[in-house]
């Protein structure tokens, strides 16, 4: 500031900068958390929002007993300006300072989902961009393919073209899941082929055969559908691409689960990286990418074909906390990484 008054032969009051908004932020939290009492009493009937529901909760008893202190006024109003220009925002300062009590305030106020990421000596590269999981949802995946490749086999196309259905065992085991599967794609191709290679007369039977065997599903109760070959050839095919789908998941034993930071790139949600320092810098060095300009994650852990770029969404903030360097435990970032950073110092 002072080199700015030196520079620039001005006065610049820190004071009237800080309060220039009078009490707008407390109003706007207010509303905030009026909205958050609104959806919260909304879902208070959903078992499965209990747990979202406490935790809403306990923030909003935590956020309402916030004192809006001179030290307060400032760090909002510096980490809202770099929130605002969607500069990625490190906050130094001591244990109880409400560092992370403004993020949080913050976070309710832009009506944006908050990640916590709490660092520690062991937190790894998977706690930010995820890993490899253990497949839970096997048995449903086994239940989509079977009920898709049934969809396909009663495609009253099929009837219609005089092409072979495929075989649905009553048990899908391990070992019949990619024969299955292979049998649905080859039907779906079978009848796009045989479909193309129709004349004009061969394309009117083929409407007439389609008309009877959708009266005679009607009549049965088992489907029905419009008698146009294009439009049945294009429900054939998305099942037979669901059953493809189905396949690859059942038949996985691991699946990849996006981590914190890669879900709140994906979603547009805010995130937090508490005690950044104490993380390892080999493990830091991979947020330099997503603090540059164009905020692009590159996931090579994920394999396949080609490495996935992650590219934020617009509404992503990338927020970090740190005591100062020098404590117990705690050092200093690298410089490569807190460049990137717009540090706001916090007092005592």
């Amino acid at each position: 500031v002072g080199i700015l008054e030196k520079v620039m032969n001005v006065k610049v009051d820190l004071e009237a900068v800080f309060s220039s908004e009078g009490d707008a932020p407390i109003r706007a939290l207010q509303a905030a958390l009026q909205e958050q009492q609104q959806e919260q009493d909304a879902m208070a009937t959903d078992a499965v929002g209990a747990d979202t529901v406490c935790a809403k909760a306990a923030l909003q008893t935590a956020l309402k007993g916030v004192v809006w202190t001179r030290s307060m006024r400032r760090m909002y109003t510096l980490v809202e300006r770099c929130l605002r220009h969607s500069e990625p925002v490190l906050l130094v300062g001591e244990t109880g300072t409400g560092k992370t009590t403004v993020c949080q305030l913050l976070a309710v106020m832009r009506r944006q989902h908050l990640h916590i990421l709490n660092c520690n000596q062991h937190t790894e590269t998977s706690d930010f961009l995820g890993g490899f999981r253990p497949t839970r949802g096997r048995e449903r995946a086994v239940g989509h393919l079977r009920a898709a490749a049934l969809r396909v086999a009663a495609s009253p196309l099929l009837v219609a073209l005089g092409i072979t259905a495929p075989l649905v065992p009553e048990e899908l085991g391990p070992q019949a899941i990619a024969p299955l599967a292979a049998a649905v794609m080859q039907t779906a191709e079978a009848t796009s082929k045989a479909l193309a290679e129709l004349t004009a007369r061969g394309r009117k039977d083929a409407r007439k055969a389609l008309r009877v065997a959708l009266k005679k599903a009607a009549a049965s109760g088992s489907g029905s559908g419009v008698a146009d070959l294009d439009e049945q050839l294009k429900v054939l095919q998305a099942d037979a691409a669901t059953a493809a789908a189905a396949s690859t998941e059942a038949r996985a034993p691991f699946a990849w689960a996006d981590g914190p930071l890669v879900t709140a790139m994906r979603r547009g949600d805010m995130i937090l990286v508490d005690e950044i320092n104490l993380a390892e810098d080999a493990v830091l060095e991979r947020l330099n990418s997503v603090l540059e300009p164009g905020r692009t994650l590159t996931l090579a852990e994920r394999g396949g074909e080609g490495a996935e770029v992650v590219v934020a969404a617009p509404g992503f903030r990338l927020l970090a906390t740190m005591n100062p360097g020098g404590d117990f435990g705690k050092k200093e970032l690298s410089p490569a990484l807190s460049n990137r950073f717009t540090t706001i110092w916090v007092p005592a």
